[in-house]
């Protein structure tokens, strides 16, 4: 991974101010219930993490990365009881089939280098009827 994003208080800086102001948007919009195991898949330096548990009633949070410097960033300013942090990429999630009941990623998707197998651990590690939800970029420049 390039070196500029291996740096979390450097990303942090750059990308954690807009990340922190879509994830509350995104979770209003996701709407899901009380209670439920989220996975935040490519969790960064934690906004979307972290607004998760801030907003939501959740028994867990799975947070995962491939950047060991942002969990541990993650780690270090996130601690709370109801997180878990993995240094993991999306093609091999190191969790159990039918584990979780929401998946999130936020701002990742189209940076994961295989999509196809990360979609079927995102099938595979879900419960039945799970929720799965993501955004990246607007590139087209129509955000609103």
């Amino acid at each position: 991974m390039n070196d500029r994003w291996n740096n979390a208080e450097l990303y942090e800086s750059y990308v954690g101010r807009w990340s922190s102001l879509v994830s509350a948007k995104f979770l209003k919009w996701m709407n899901v219930g009380n209670g439920l195991v989220w996975l935040d898949v490519g969790c960064g330096t934690g906004a979307l993490t972290k607004a998760i548990l801030n907003s939501q009633n959740t028994r867990k949070v799975i947070s995962i990365d491939p950047s060991e410097y942002h969990i541990n960033f993650c780690r270090e300013f996130i601690p709370d009881s109801k997180a878990e942090y993995y240094l993991s990429g999306a093609e091999k999630i190191p969790l159990e089939d039918k584990t979780v009941d929401v998946i999130v990623s936020g701002l990742v998707l189209n940076f994961i280098p295989n999509i196809k197998p990360a979609m079927s651990e995102f099938k595979r590690a879900a419960k039945d009827n799970a929720v799965i939800g993501a955004y990246v970029w607007d590139y087209s420049g129509e955000w609103k």
